[in-house]
């Protein structure tokens, strides 16, 4: 399946609009919410590089959409978010933005769920887990497609099978190593209500990358077992674990000439490798917040051509201090491996600590301030260079009213 700018957002929004204007429309439920979000950034080192950099000032500001439509038996949804960059250095100016419909139909015991969605972003987010690896912005556009069947067998017994395509590709990639690809997932799970406080999953996951330079293409493969528990009304607590495989195949392109007729060979190395993932967390509620904890191991696809492992420590604190102030703490280290590929001098370590404080000036205006560090250290760097980037930033979000007839 191939998508196209125009063709995929037109796609989107006929999809939309079928969903939402159906023959019955005087019972179909509309919302509208709506917000814009400004704020002033200030950060030293906006590319998490150990090269010589300078520090830069930003305006960022983003408004977003969320529209709801349901009737009895489906609904649907549309978000849409702009982020506008605009920096002291103008060459890392740029929008962002991401669009996602979705819609599911519930039939007794079968739902039936079609998501779209296309994301223009760059790696100028420490999300992503290309975070810092070039001293440059390199905006990446994904198209994605998903669709997903539901059966409930029993009270207690449901399974559901989906399949998603993402079309990945970069701008400006000449000396980035970035590579576009197609990624194709297939899942399956069984989901079994052991009580009522109790649940146990088994999930099998398929996935077939593709490099579009055709110099890599992996098969991965990952049966997962777990548990949920919800131990009282203020902890619960979720463990799952399973095995990987992954299949490569790396192709190696030559081009020489013979006697004045230039001629390619391509030699192929087929290898195979086994690892494991988990992924435990726990979570405690208390009357003005929570205070969570999570350990996960998964493989991840990167923008290099191939696939990490990737070890994530999560820690979050959320809390009121007054009916009118909040905050949320939150901290994570990450230890990067790449498994499948040849990119092994991205190997890294990267530690993150954000907290966040909140004020609600009345029911539509909110302000907060936050302090972002990041630190990254290279596993292959012999000179144990440990780039670190400080952010601060000031900004106030405006909720408009929502529009409903819920």
């Amino acid at each position: 399946m191939v998508f196209r700018a125009g063709s995929g957002t037109r796609g989107i929004w006929i999809y939309l609009i079928i969903l939402m204007f159906p023959s019955y429309a005087e019972a179909v439920q509309y919302s509208i919410t709506s917000k814009v979000d400004t704020r002033l950034e200030y950060n030293d080192n906006i590319f998490l590089t150990s090269r010589e950099h300078d520090s830069v000032f930003g305006l960022v500001v983003t408004p977003s959409a969320r529209m709801i439509a349901k009737e009895a038996n489906w609904e649907t949804y549309l978000n849409a978010r702009l982020r506008s960059n605009n920096y002291s250095d103008h060459g890392i100016d740029g929008n962002d933005i991401y669009l996602d419909a979705s819609g599911n139909y519930q039939k007794e015991r079968d739902i039936f769920t079609l998501a779209a969605s296309y994301d223009k972003n760059s790696n100028l987010n420490p999300q992503s887990s290309d975070f810092g690896l070039t001293a440059q912005r390199v905006n990446s556009r994904t198209w994605s497609i998903s669709p997903q069947y539901t059966r409930l067998l029993t009270q207690r017994l449901y399974f559901s099978a989906s399949y998603r395509h993402s079309d990945v590709e970069y701008e400006n990639i000449a000396n980035t190593g970035y590579v576009p690809y197609d990624l194709d997932t297939l899942s399956g799970s069984f989901v079994y209500n052991l009580t009522e406080r109790d649940k146990l999953n088994f999930i099998l996951q398929a996935s077939h990358y593709n490099s579009k330079d055709n110099a890599l293409e992996y098969q991965l493969y990952i049966p997962r077992l777990g548990v949920e528990h919800q131990i009282s009304e203020l902890w619960k607590a979720d463990f799952s674990i399973g095995g990987s495989r992954r299949n490569s195949t790396s192709r190696i392109t030559q081009t020489f000439d013979f006697f004045g007729q230039p001629i390619t060979q391509t030699q192929e190395i087929d290898f195979s490798n086994k690892g494991y993932v988990f992924d435990v967390g726990i979570e405690k509620k208390h009357e003005t917040g929570s205070i969570s904890a999570r350990a996960s191991r998964n493989n991840v696809t990167n923008s290099y051509g191939g696939l990490n492992d990737v070890d994530t420590l999560q820690l979050s604190f959320k809390d009121s201090i007054t009916e009118l102030w909040r905050f949320t703490v939150n901290a994570r280290y990450q230890n990067i491996q790449a498994v499948s590929g040849v990119q092994r001098s991205t190997n890294r370590e990267m530690f993150l600590f954000q907290p966040v404080l909140y004020y609600i000036i009345d029911r539509n205006w909110t302000a907060n301030a936050s302090y972002r560090y990041i630190q990254q250290k290279y596993t292959s760097d012999v000179s144990n260079s440990a780039p670190h980037s400080n952010q601060i930033y000031i900004g106030i979000t405006y909720n408009f009213p929502e529009i409903s007839t819920f």
